[in-house]
This record gives C-alpha cells, structure tokens and sequence, in this order.
C-alpha cells in the first residue's frame, strides 16, 4: 500500500504528536499520507474524514478504540482496511504501539499483513431509521433510579423479558466492552454470533444469550406498572450515537451486511492479546 489517511485524535494525541511520526515515518518511505484532526467528533468531520479517504489504500487511526470505531463507521461504504496506532487506555482493537511506528508503517506499505473481517449490527426502528454498530447495540435507562422491562423477541417468538438496568446486544468484537462489564461472555472476535446480555437485571436466572447471527431481534421497551418513563430511556450504539425512545418503542436488531476490515500485523492470538489487554 502506498496511500495512507492518517485520522488523529487531538484529545488522545496532544498537538498530533504521534499522528505526525507516522506521517513522517510514510512519507520517509516514499508513500503518500493525508492527515485530518479533531478534537471532537461531529457529523462534520465525519464527513470530511469519508471525503478525504477517498482514493486512500487504507486509513490509520491514531487514538483509541473509541476513534478507530467512529472512524470505520464514517468510512464504512468506502470498505477500506483500519488499522489503529494505541494512544487511549486499553486500545484491545489499536494494536499498533507509538514506539513500532516505523516498523508498522514498512510492514504496511511493504503489504506485510493480513486483513480480519468483523461483523457489525444493524438497529432498525419502525420509522425507517438505523444505524451501525461495530461493538454493540445497548437499550439502557438514565435519570430515576428504578427498573425499566423489555420484551426481547428472537424470530419472531418471544424469548425472554428482561427487567433491570436494560439489556445489551453485542457483537463478538464487543463482547469484551460492555457487554463483559455485564457478565457476558467473551467471545473470539473472527467468530459470527449475537450477545445478548441483561444490564443488572432484577432476577436470580437472568443470563447472557448467545444467538446465531441469522436471528432477528426485536426489543419493544414495555409499559411499567402504569408509570411513564419521561424520556430518561435511550439506545446507544457503540456507546456514542445515543438517542432517545419511547415506551412501546420497537427496535430490530440483526447483522448488517456491511463489516469493518481490521489491518492486523502481529501475530499475537486471540488469548494472548485478551491475557495482555484485560490481565490487570
């Protein structure tokens, strides 16, 4: 690969210190690389990051997990490999680290790597509207400190009915966010299954299920005990694009037919990287 978009993270990459090393460190090979900054992200620079990857071989994250997955989402019809330079706090999806740029960058442009696949959701509402998810999809209550219900269908059949803080729909790659804070299990990212984990449920036999990935979902938030909610229920997806919904509102769940092309150089296992990531 010989064109590069390098995305920066100013709140993570302070003056973007380390989002300069790696273009400094492309360009000393003789390939191109293009650099966009935010400080915070918006629909704005969304847009503009989807302008500027056009005609790019790749993009290079530098930040967290949190600007890698907003930055795939921005750049998803593009189909372009991510990969991620580490500068959060536990970077499980941003493998690169500020002290192997310039071994990661010849690895890169010399195609030294290999492409993973992640699958990612798609939250329907009745009126048309969705959105993607690389992580998960989370219907969660704020606000009063009392339980809210969820009817959760699974092809149609009533599957279950979670009472409790909501209810989180994750993707294996995000089954080590919150999902895992949850009690769900932790799944190998490359695997094809759906998550389904209550949030501090209100019962002793509450637990995470784990779905084929043809299933359909639906979760309708149901009515409690004649109370109204005033607003304070919402859905999330991957912790960001968060909106707010209504008692009796449904929401279908199923997985997109887009995905998320993760760069991966090192050879590092799945149970390694996890040992690595989470031990403390």
């Amino acid at each position: 690969m010989k064109k590069f978009l390098i995305v920066a993270n100013l709140n993570k990459d302070t003056n973007a210190g380390v989002a300069n090393k790696v273009r400094d460190a492309i360009v000393k090979n003789n390939a191109k690389a293009e650099l966009i900054s935010f400080d915070i992200f918006d629909n704005k620079d969304a847009k503009l990051i989807l302008k500027s990857a056009e005609g790019m071989e790749a993009i290079i994250v530098v930040g967290g997990d949190g600007t890698l997955i907003r930055t795939a989402r921005a750049t998803n019809k593009l189909n372009l490999p991510v990969i991620g330079v580490n500068t959060g706090h536990i970077g499980y999806l941003c493998e690169i680290d500020e002290e192997r740029i310039d071994a990661a960058v010849l690895s890169l442009i010399n195609d030294d790597f290999s492409i993973e696949d992640r699958m990612m959701l798609k939250g329907e509402f009745e009126d048309g509207i969705s959105r993607l998810s690389l992580n998960d999809v989370v219907i969660y209550r704020s606000g009063e400190l009392r339980t809210i219900s969820t009817d959760v269908f699974v092809d149609d059949q009533l599957l279950t009915t979670i009472k409790g803080d909501g209810v989180v729909v994750s993707t294996p790659t995000g089954s080590t966010g919150y999902s895992m804070s949850c009690g769900g299990p932790i799944i190998d990212p490359s695997s094809r299954m759906i998550v389904l984990t209550p949030c501090a449920s209100h019962s002793l036999r509450s637990r995470s299920i784990v779905l084929k990935p043809e299933s359909k979902i639906e979760i309708m938030v149901k009515d409690h005990a004649g109370f109204t909610y005033d607003g304070d229920i919402h859905v999330s997806f991957d912790g960001e694009e968060s909106m707010k919904i209504a008692e009796g509102t449904k929401l279908k769940i199923v997985v997109a037919t887009e995905k998320v092309r993760l760069i991966r150089l090192k050879k590092t296992g799945f149970l390694e990287l996890l040992y690595t990531k989470l031990a403390d």
